[in-house]
C-alpha cells in the first residue's frame, strides 16, 4: 500500500487514542497537527519515506482517515463561545470526568496533594491600551498619548498549583530571534517564546511544557 503503511498498526493505534483523548479533554487535534507528530516520530526512528521533509501528505492523511473510522473533521465550537452556554450541570460533568479520567489511570491519589494540581492561563498585556480619562497640566485643551501600534501587546502565560507555586512563567514575543537586550535583562526563573504573531500557538505551548515546565516539574519531584 505504499506510504499508507509507513508506521505499525501499533503506531496508528497510539495516534488514533491519542487524538479521541485530546478531543474528550476540549483540546481537539487538527490535521496539520496530527501531520506534524507523525513527522516527528518518523525522524525521531530515523526512518527512510518518501515524504518531503518526512511529513506526510494528503494521500497519507486520507488513507489514515479510512483506516481509523472512529475519527472525523468537525467543527470545534470556539471556547469563547461555549463559556456563554457553560452550566452548573457542566462544570459538575466536567469534575466528574476528570475523576473517573484519573481513576482509570491510577492516579486518583493526585487529588490529595495540591502540590500536584495545576492551573495555566494566558493574559495579553497591551502597550497601549484604550484611553479613557488621564491626568495633565489644567488648562491644556489637547492631551496625547504616544504609543506604536495599539494592538501589540506581550502574551504572559501564569502556571500555579493549589499549593500556591508558581512555575515558570512564559513570555512570547513575535520576533524570529530575541534580542540580546531582552534575553540578557530577562528573569532567569522566566522562559522566553516565540511565536509569528506573538500570540500564544500550540507550538509556543507544546514547547513550553515540554522544555519548561516538564524539566521543572520533574527536578520538583513531587
Amino acid at each position: 500500500m505504499g506510504p499508507s503503511t509507513i508506521l505499525s498498526k501499533e503506531e496508528e493505534n497510539i495516534l488514533e487514542d491519542w487524538t479521541i483523548d485530546m478531543s474528550n479533554k476540549h483540546i481537539p487535534i487538527a490535521k496539520d497537527e496530527l501531520l506534524d507528530s507523525v513527522q516527528r516520530v518518523i525522524i525521531d526512528k530515523k526512518q527512510e519515506t518518501p515524504f518531503t521533509n518526512n511529513r506526510p501528505g494528503k494521500k497519507w492523511y486520507s488513507s489514515f482517515m479510512k483506516r481509523h473510522p472512529t475519527i472525523a473533521e468537525r467543527t470545534a465550537q470556539k471556547l469563547c463561545t461555549a463559556r456563554d452556554n457553560v452550566t452548573q450541570d457542566d462544570i459538575e460533568k466536567w469534575f466528574s470526568e476528570v475523576e473517573t479520567d484519573l481513576k482509570e489511570r491510577g492516579l486518583i491519589g493526585i487529588l490529595k496533594n495540591p502540590q500536584r494540581i495545576f492551573n495555566t492561563d494566558e493574559s495579553a498585556f497591551f502597550f497601549n491600551p484604550k484611553l479613557g480619562r488621564v491626568l495633565a497640566k489644567k488648562g491644556d485643551k489637547n492631551v496625547y498619548s504616544s504609543s506604536g501600534d495599539d494592538k501589540e501587546n506581550l502574551t504572559v502565560l501564569v502556571t500555579g498549583n493549589a499549593a500556591v507555586e508558581l512555575a515558570p512563567t512564559l513570555v512570547v514575543f513575535n520576533y524570529a530571534k530575541i534580542p540580546s537586550s531582552i534575553s540578557k535583562t530577562f528573569p532567569d526563573d522566566w522562559a522566553i517564546g516565540r511565536s509569528e504573531s506573538g500570540w500564544m500557538c500550540s507550538g509556543t505551548f507544546f514547547e513550553y511544557m515540554t522544555n519548561v515546565f516538564n524539566p521543572w516539574l520533574t527536578n520538583k519531584k513531587y
